[in-house]
């Protein structure tokens, strides 16, 4: 499943939206900035909240195929 990940709290353009709605694309809006938002979700995974295995892998699987993680992160 794709999702498109909005940071900067800024609310997208009706364009931006419709096309997402448009192709079944959900919208997930935070205040942080990009960087913040990838550091919590990866303090999710490591913080140990989530302790199902395959719900980990899941999310790196996710992580990976839909979010450019090394031009995040440099």
């Amino acid at each position: 499943m794709t999702c498109l990940v909005l940071t900067g709290g800024h609310r997208p353009s009706g364009a931006v939206l419709g096309k997402a709605a448009e192709q079944g694309v959900p919208v997930l809006s935070v205040q942080s900035d990009t960087l913040t938002t990838v550091e919590r979700a990866e303090q999710l995974v490591r913080g140990g909240r989530v302790r199902d295995e395959r719900t980990v892998d899941r999310m790196q699987e996710l992580l990976y195929d839909h979010a450019d993680v090394d031009a995040l992160l440099d």
